[in-house]
C-alpha cells in the first residue's frame, strides 16, 4: 500500500462518516425528532473518531517512513530523535484536531452560557452539540467560514420569516442554519478560502 493509497482510504472513510452524520441529523430534524441525548452521543462519536483518524496517521506516518530505505528512514531514530518525530507528527497530524475540539468545546460552553443569560431564546439545547459536531467536521480554520455562514443563513431565515407571517415578532432558532452551513464549508470551503486568505489562519 502506498501513501497516497492510504491518505485516499482515510479520506474517503472521513467523508463517508460525514455524510451519513449529516444526513442523520437533516433528516432527524426534518421530522422532528431531534434531540440533545442523541446529538451528544453522535458528538462523542465523532469526537473518538477524529482522535482515531489522528492515532492512524500518526502510526501510518512512521510506517511508511521506516519502510522507505533510500530516504525516509533517515527522519526516524537512530537519525532523529524521538522527540523530533513526535513534534512532527502531533503538529502535522494532532494540532488542527486538537484546534477543532477545542473550538467545539468553546462553542458548546459559549452557547450554554448564552442560554443562561438569555432564557434559552437564542440557542436550542440540541443547538449546543451541532455546534460542536460543525467544528470537529468542518475542522480549523474552515470553523471561522462556518460562523461567518451561519450569520447570514440566520439573517437571511429571519428576514423570510418576518416577511412570511408579516410581523418581526416571530421566533428565529439557528437550528438550520447550523445545519445547512455545515455541507456547504465542507463542499464550497476549499474554493472559497483562497479569495479571503482564509488559510493563513492554518496552523
Amino acid at each position: 500500500m502506498t501513501v497516497d493509497v492510504a491518505n485516499n482510504i482515510i479520506q474517503y472513510s472521513q467523508i463517508a462518516v460525514s455524510v451519513v452524520v449529516l444526513g442523520l441529523i437533516f433528516f432527524k430534524h426534518r421530522a422532528n425528532a431531534l434531540d440533545a441525548r442523541w446529538l451528544k452521543k453522535t458528538a462523542w462519536f465523532i469526537a473518538l473518531f477524529s482522535l482515531a483518524v489522528v492515532g492512524i496517521k500518526i502510526g501510518g506516518h512512521y510506517y511508511f517512513l521506516a519502510q522507505d530505505n533510500a530516504f525516509g528512514k533517515f527522519f526516524l531514530p537512530p537519525y532523529q530523535s524521538w522527540q523530533w518525530f513526535a513534534q512532527d507528527s502531533l503538529q502535522k497530524n494532532l494540532a488542527p484536531y486538537a484546534v477543532a475540539l477545542a473550538l467545539g468545546g468553546f462553542m458548546y460552553w459559549a452557547a450554554t452560557l448564552t442560554n443562561k443569560y438569555f432564557a434559552g431564546d437564542l440557542f436550542l439545547k440540541h443547538d449546543t452539540y451541532i455546534l460542536f459536531i460543525a467544528a470537529v467536521l468542518v475542522g480549523w480554520p474552515g470553523f471561522m467560514l462556518y460562523l461567518s455562514l451561519v450569520v447570514i443563513l440566520a439573517v437571511l431565515y429571519s428576514v423570510m420569516t418576518s416577511m412570511k407571517h408579516k410581523t418581526t415578532a416571530a421566533r428565529v432558532t439557528l437550528t438550520n442554519a447550523l445545519i445547512v452551513s455545515i455541507p456547504l464549508v465542507l463542499i464550497f470551503g476549499g474554493a472559497i478560502a483562497p479569495y479571503i486568505n482564509l488559510w493563513k489562519l492554518t496552523i
